[in-house]
């Protein structure tokens, strides 16, 4: 791992470090795999991945989501919204009464810079509730995600492309 990479690793871990414990929104796709292995590393117990379902999430992304939690070695909460997906704002206003119940500190996710860069609803959905972003404020992109993974030998590094199916 260069320099550089590795300086954003470590500020990263810093970063989950500060906050004690965390929600983390937990897809099972490899940036919140990322996000979450290095929770588990600097808070352990306190750090529990999070997924929310509904009828329109496929059952093989939660079957991935499970298992990658499993072989990650977290806790893994699914919240199940039976009709309709809620919308991001709601998603994270659950994650973030999940945490207060749980006596986690924050609600976290996944963003990085590609995504500030698109300002996808999902990402400002985000930015409006006030969850933190460790990965973006690392200054991570995309393609350091991967690099990153792949050194950790995270289990889906080269998957970067859901596939929707049910």
């Amino acid at each position: 791992m260069d320099k550089t990479l590795e300086h954003k690793l470590n500020t990263l871990r810093q970063k989950i470090r500060k906050l004690d414990s965390a929600v983390v929104a937990f897809s099972g796709k490899v940036d919140s795999t990322l996000l979450m292995r290095i929770c588990r590393d600097e808070l352990g117990d306190k750090a529990v991945a999070v997924t929310s379902l509904s009828d329109d999430y496929p059952c093989s992304e939660i079957s991935i989501a499970k298992q990658v939690a499993k072989i990650v070695g977290v806790k893994h909460v699914v919240l199940d919204s039976p009709n309709k997906p809620p919308s991001s704002g709601r998603l994270y206003s659950t994650l973030k009464s999940l945490a207060m119940r749980m006596k986690l500190k924050h609600v976290i996710d996944a963003s990085h810079m590609d995504d500030a860069n698109d300002k996808t609803p999902t990402f400002l959905a985000a930015r409006r509730a006030k969850v933190k972003s460790p990965l973006l404020e690392s200054n991570l992109s995309k393609a350091e995600i991967l690099l990153i993974a792949k050194e950790l030998g995270l289990p889906n590094w080269d998957k970067t492309k859901s596939k929707k199916k049910k």
